[in-house]
Formats: C-alpha cells, sequence, structure tokens
C-alpha cells in the first residue's frame, strides 16, 4: 500500500501525468469497444459483460452465441477487460487525488490521509469479479454453473453501483476545487 500512495504522490503533483492517464483511459475504452463492435458482428448481441440489465436467464439464452470464432474474439475481449477497468479506475484515484490534496478544507485532508481516493478501485475490483465469474460461466460447459453466473450477476450490480458514485463524488471534488480556485483567485497549491 506505501508503494501505491508513492506513485499516487507522485503522480498527482505532476498535471501531465493525469493527462496522460486520461489519455489513456480514453485509448483503452475505444479498444474494448472495437472488440465488443467484432463480437456484435459475429453475433448481433452485445458481450455479457456490457449488458447491464443481464439475468441469469439471459446468460442461458445467449451461451450458445458464445462458439467458434465469437468465441475468439470474447476472450480477447475478457484479457482486455482486465485493462480498462483497472487505467479507468486508476484515472479516477488520480483525479480524487489530484483535488483531494490542493483542496485547503479540513474534509479533504481528512480524506487524502484516509486515502479515499482508493475508493474509485472498488468499481475495478467488481468488475474483475464479474469478468471472472463469465469466464468460469463460459468453461464451465452447458449448462453453464449457477454459481457462477450469480457471481457474474451479483458483481455486475456491484459495480454498476460504484459507478453510479465514482463519477458525482468526482463532481463533486471538481466543483470544491473550483469554488476554492475562485475563493482565492488562483491555482490552490499542494496542501498535502
Amino acid at each position: 500500500m506505501k508503494m501505491l500512495s508513492r506513485t499516487f504522490d507522485f503522480i498527482t503533483r505532476r498535471l501531465w501525468a493525469v493527462a496522460l492517464i486520461f489519455v489513456l483511459n480514453g485509448l483503452s475504452l475505444v479498444i474494448l469497444f472495437s472488440i465488443e463492435g467484432r463480437f456484435q458482428e459475429l453475433t448481433g448481441s452485445p458481450v455479457y459483460d456490457t449488458q447491464n440489465d443481464l439475468t441469469r436467464d439471459q446468460i442461458i439464452a445467449q451461451r450458445p452465441l458464445y462458439e467458434g470464432e465469437a468465441l475468439d474474439v470474447y476472450w480477447a475481449f475478457a484479457a482486455f477487460d482486465f485493462v480498462f477497468p483497472l487505467v479507468g479506475g486508476m484515472f479516477f484515484m488520480l483525479l480524487y487525488a489530484f483535488f483531494l490534496r490542493r483542496l485547503p478544507w479540513v474534509w479533504a485532508g481528512w480524506l487524502w490521509r484516509g486515502e479515499f481516493y482508493l475508493f474509485a478501485l472498488l468499481t475495478t475490483l467488481f468488475d474483475y469479479l464479474e469478468n471472472v465469474g463469465f469466464i468460469a460461466t463460459l468453461i464451465s460447459g452447458q449448462p453453464p454453473s449457477e454459481v457462477a453466473m450469480q457471481m457474474a450477476v451479483i458483481f455486475k450490480q456491484l459495480k454498476l453501483l460504484s459507478l453510479t458514485l465514482t463519477s458525482p463524488v468526482a463532481m463533486a471534488l471538481t466543483a470544491a476545487f473550483i469554488v476554492a480556485w475562485v475563493s482565492e483567485r488562483r491555482f490552490p497549491p499542494i496542501q498535502r
């Protein structure tokens, strides 16, 4: 944890590094959805991972789509779906850290010292566990494993819940940063 903290201390002191993570986040999104586009061309359906209202019954009904070339494309998607959530989580983590270390208020210092910015990786964790559930569903054969399907659906819902919190937190920190900047009429200094 100390190494992670030191890494983010280094990065959040450099605007160019935060911008680089932003660019990598965008590129990984484009790559991930281009792979999904190929899967959709082959099957007429999006991958399990991007169907937010997916149920156990839908997993079973769509399971026959995951054969041959479509399955190969899905494996590429699944492999890259371990990269994208990490880069996305890092982007939000860096954004949180960037603002928290510059806000002049006591609550920001408390959140910084409590390493609140790591909250952004919760979505990454849930996405990884969802991926494991879908992979286990596909390798468990026919019919798919009940445990694997339930795992995938539960962690998908937890991922979506954490995603609904990630952006509003980023917007709130951005708003707080703007208020601090306007009230000081300058770029707030690094406080921590």
